[in-house]
């Protein structure tokens, strides 16, 4: 899906995921990709990417963060990259929760090989839901495309007053059953392996437990995905003859994205992105049906004179 292409509003992390998209089609005889990875019993229309994260890890261990060095995306740890741009390839696929499952094994079994010493820190797959990745790529996008660390440093400050609050919340209050969270380094629970090994670079666990949401912001935090007043209006073009309106009213045009209710396997229902509020993108439909409603009756006035 378009819509969930956010990391385009970065240019560093734009040109990041076009290397990473092209990393098995940009091989030499200086730098091939590796053909021997288990892939277990995934679906074959995922290979490839699966291809692409293994051998992205493998020439980032062995030729020394290739992908990362060049690019001014700060001083994280390229891992949380890789995976960023890998919840994409996975909410794009249209995966489910056992496919999930799967990734993980697969990953497991092919990471010994790339790591094969027990030094150093390896790139590990903690999602075992569909939910885990869903929230871990929209966690991101705050952090990497939403945030102003300029004029707003304060994350949190930032996603309480946006429609994801309230699905991070009931996430977490699945996860955790409603008590306080706590991330031990034992912890089974994906976000806090997550959390652990990356997010608390990023905001403290008190400052979730104190989350407190105050709905959406006028602003929303995906201005390039609702279209302007006057693409509205072009998109809009009734077809007068058969009398049906062609309304822009599609998921990459909507400004907000509402939550089907729990999914057969009880995960958490969360959209591929969760956009918040328009107030811009809601005046433009608004003003749009006005418009297609005055010509429909101005035709019928002509019509009966």
């Amino acid at each position: 899906m378009i819509c969930c292409d956010v990391y385009k509003g970065n240019d560093e992390c734009k040109k990041l995921f076009n290397k990473l998209d092209n990393t098995c089609n940009d091989e030499s005889v200086h730098n091939p990709c590796e053909e021997s990875f288990n892939y277990g019993k995934i679906n074959k229309s995922f290979i490839p990417q699966l291809k692409n994260i293994f051998n992205i890890l493998k020439r980032n261990k062995i030729q020394n963060d290739k992908y990362i060095n060049v690019m001014n995306l700060g001083g994280y740890d390229p891992c949380v990259y890789y995976k960023y741009w890998f919840y994409y390839k996975i909410i794009n696929n249209n995966l489910e929760t056992n496919d999930i499952k799967e990734i993980k094994n697969i990953w497991n079994v092919n990471i010994e090989g790339i790591y094969s010493s027990i030094l150093g820190k390896w790139c590990n797959f903690y999602a075992k839901t569909l939910d885990d990745v869903k929230i871990m790529k929209v966690l991101y996008d705050h952090i990497f495309i939403f945030n102003d660390k300029q004029n707003n440093p304060n994350l949190m400050e930032k996603i309480k007053k946006c429609e994801f609050c309230k699905h991070l919340k009931e996430y977490l209050n699945q996860t955790f059953k409603k008590r306080p969270i706590k991330c031990s380094d034992s912890s089974p629970y994906a976000f806090c392996m997550e959390y652990n090994n990356h997010l608390k670079e990023f905001f403290k666990l008190d400052e979730i437990n104190n989350l407190s949401c105050e709905g959406s912001e006028n602003d929303s935090h995906y201005p390039s995905q609702v279209n302007s007043h006057e693409q509205v209006i072009e998109e809009g073009k009734t077809d007068m003859g058969n009398g049906v309106s062609q309304l822009p009213i599609s998921e990459k045009n909507s400004p907000a994205i509402t939550l089907p209710g729990n999914a057969q396997d009880n995960d958490l229902s969360t959209n591929n992105t969760v956009i918040c509020t328009s107030v811009v993108g809601v005046s433009s439909i608004l003003f749009l049906l006005y418009k297609v409603y005055k010509n429909v009756f101005q035709k019928e006035q002509s019509t009966i004179k």
